[in-house]
């Protein structure tokens, strides 16, 4: 936390998923909320900042309050003005502008032309309920997609919306990670292309006919050395 603010002054600083902050770096925005400093590693004396502190979270804090794994007088510092954002089944018609932006961000990544959504496939995100919440429609977009393969449209067949039922799902020994079929399908994609390039990273994204930065970015997502 110290290394991130030392260099931010007059900015905004936002922080994602605060709730699984933890608890000794909770205490460092704390001093930073309530103080206007820092304590950069190695130094003697604390650092002031001028930043503003945006955060959000999926989780409940109060309920993590009362587990102990999220400190009461931060919680009321970052709370002193809320906004709440419904999930998504509860605003149906941000699906299309956000599966525009989903398509065009991963279009530009894998160096395609972003594709339209068929009619269909627009009524069956809106028949959806994404427990995932927007994250579930951006990954969606992310595997429609590779799913496509450079059509102009992409449309339902291209995407398995519906998960099994909790009487066909097969346990997962312990120890194991249980990816979805097609993060599943991915990792397997991007190992063989490590594989066939003895790990060099840069023609495996060629091979992959993705850019390099993508490629890093789905090595970090999946645990894999760079």
């Amino acid at each position: 936390m110290s290394d991130i603010l030392s260099w931010r002054t007059g900015g905004t600083l936002f922080l994602d998923e605060v709730g699984e902050m933890p608890v000794d770096v909770q205490v460092k925005l704390l001093r930073v909320l309530e103080d206007g400093q820092v304590m950069p590693l190695g130094a003697r004396q604390g650092r002031s900042v001028d930043v503003r502190i945006l955060a959000a979270t999926n989780a409940d804090l109060r309920d993590r309050m009362g587990a102990g794994a999220f400190r009461q007088d931060l919680y009321f510092r970052l709370a002193r003005f809320t906004v709440y954002v419904p999930p998504l089944r509860e605003r149906k018609e941000d699906i299309p502008l956000l599966t525009e932006h989903f398509l065009r961000l991963f279009s530009v990544e894998m160096g395609r032309e972003t594709p339209g959504l068929s009619q269909g496939m627009l009524e069956a995100l809106d028949a959806y309920d994404f427990p995932g919440n927007v994250r579930e429609l951006k990954n969606m977009m992310e595997r429609a997609l590779l799913e496509c393969n450079g059509a102009d449209e992409i449309g339902p067949h291209h995407l398995q919306f519906l998960r099994p039922s909790p009487e066909a799902e097969v346990p997962t020994p312990a120890g194991e990670i249980a990816w979805p079929d097609f993060e599943r399908l991915e990792l397997e994609r991007i190992k063989q292309a490590l594989t066939q390039t003895r790990g060099n990273i840069v023609a495996a994204a060629r091979r992959l006919k993705i850019h390099r930065t993508r490629i890093y970015r789905l090595m970090r997502k999946y645990n894999l050395p760079t």
